[in-house]
């Protein structure tokens, strides 16, 4: 079976009373993505993205995952502002569009 790295992970949140914070399992998501990416393909840091949806409003995250070998992983990420996707959908086309450019293109030299 063929393994292809993880770039991006989703998570859709509810809305509502019930409704959890998304950030916290995108995060460990984004994490495991990482660490399983690590197994594969062993590098000094992992990038991975992720987007987190609630209602119709987008918030996307970077992260750069390293040390590995060490007991606690660091994670360093940088979140986007909230993109609404009634006013906003052609710029969330485009910042999807982009990272799988960045993360399926450029390594396979179309850039």
């Amino acid at each position: 079976m063929a393994y292809w790295d993880v770039y991006l992970v989703v998570v859709e949140a509810k809305c509502g009373l019930e409704a959890k914070n998304p950030q916290f399992q995108l995060y460990g998501e984004m994490l495991v993505a990482a660490w399983l990416n690590q197994q594969h393909q062993p590098k000094t840091e992992q990038e991975i993205f992720g987007c987190y949806t609630i209602s119709d409003t987008w918030t996307f995250v970077h992260s750069i995952v390293s040390g590995f070998e060490d007991d606690y992983p660091l994670m360093v990420t940088e979140i986007s502002r909230k993109y609404t996707q009634k006013t906003e959908a052609e710029t969330i086309f485009q910042i999807l569009k982009s990272i799988v450019w960045l993360k399926v293109c450029v390594p396979f030299g179309f850039a």
